[in-house]
C-alpha cells in the first residue's frame, strides 16, 4: 500500500496522512480476508486477516495495526514496529512532521506478486518469490528475526512439538522474561514462521503439535 501511495519521485510521504489512508483499505481489505478465512473454515488466529484492522472499535483497530505493524517513532528516535523492525521502512522526523518512506528492500519486496492481491488466490498469504526474498533479506540484514526463528526451529527439532515447551525453550534462553512476554514474542514469530513454511501443524484433539518443514530445516542451517 505504501508503495502505490508513494510517488516514484519521493523517499518518503507523510506518515499521519498515510496513516489515515492506510486505516480505511486496510481494514476493507481486512473484511475482504476475513469472509475467506470463513469460507474456508479457518481457526481463530490462522486466517489470512488475522493482522488487519478488522476489530468492532475501528479507531482503536486502527491503531494496534498502525503501532504493531506500520510502525510507530519514540521520542528518543527509536522505531518501533514490524515494518521498521524489518528494515523494510524507515521512519524521519523532522521539527513537528513525520514522514514514512519505504527502504531499498521495502520497494525490492512491494514489487513481487502476492497471491491474495495479484491472483485471488486466498489460500496462502505469501508467493514463493515472496517467501525466498523475505529469507534472503533477514539473513542478510535482520539478525534479530534470524535469531528469533531459529530458536524456534531448534526447539522443534530436538523433539518440542507443543507451545508450552516451545515458550520453556525460549524462557531458557531469556530467563528474565516474564511468561506473557514469551508468549507474545512466541506467537508473533510463529505467524511469521508459518506463513513461510517453515514448520506445519497438526491438531492431535484439542493440542496442536508443529513439526519442522523441509524448508524449516534448511533454513536452520543457513548462515552458521
Amino acid at each position: 500500500m505504501l508503495a502505490r501511495h508513494q510517488p516514484p519521485d519521493s523517499n518518503a510521504i507523510d506518515y499521519w496522512e498515510f496513516a489515515h489512508t492506510l486505516a480505511g483499505e486496510a481494514r476493507e481489505f481486512g473484511a475482504l480476508l476475513e469472509h475467506q478465512d470463513l469460507s474456508q473454515e479457518k481457526e481463530r488466529g490462522e486466517g489470512l486477516a488475522v493482522a488487519f484492522p478488522t476489530g468492532k472499535d475501528a479507531q482503536k483497530a486502527a491503531e494496534r495495526y498502525r503501532n504493531l505493524f506500520v510502525g510507530s517513532y519514540r521520542s528518543d528516535g527509536k522505531q518501533l514496529g514490524a515494518l521498521p523492525l524489518l528494515k523494510l521502512v524507515t521512519l524521519r522526523r523532522e521539527g513537528d512532521s513525520l514522514s514514512i518512506g519505504l527502504t531499498r528492500a521495502g520497494v525490492k519486496f512491494a514489487e513481487l506478486d502476492n497471491p491474495s492481491l495479484e491472483s485471488s488466490d486466498f489460500n496462502t498469504p505469501l508467493g514463493e518469490k515472496e517467501v525466498n526474498f523475505y529469507l534472503g533479506h533477514i539473513l542478510q540484514d535482520v539478525p534479530g528475526e534470524v535469531q528469533a526463528f531459529k530458536l524456534i526451529l531448534s526447539a522443534l527439532s530436538s523433539g518440542k512439538t507443543r507451545r508450552e515447551e516451545v515458550n520453556e525453550a525460549i524462557s531458557n534462553i531469556y530467563p528474565k522474561w516474564t511468561p506473557p512476554m514469551v508468549n507474545t514474542q512466541r506467537t508473533g514469530a510463529m505467524s511469521r514462521m508459518f506463513e513461510l513454511g517453515l514448520f506445519a501443524k497438526e491438531k492431535v484433539g484439542v493440542t496442536v503439535r508443529y513439526t519442522l518443514t523441509s524448508m524449516g530445516m534448511e533454513f536452520l542451517g543457513r548462515g552458521s
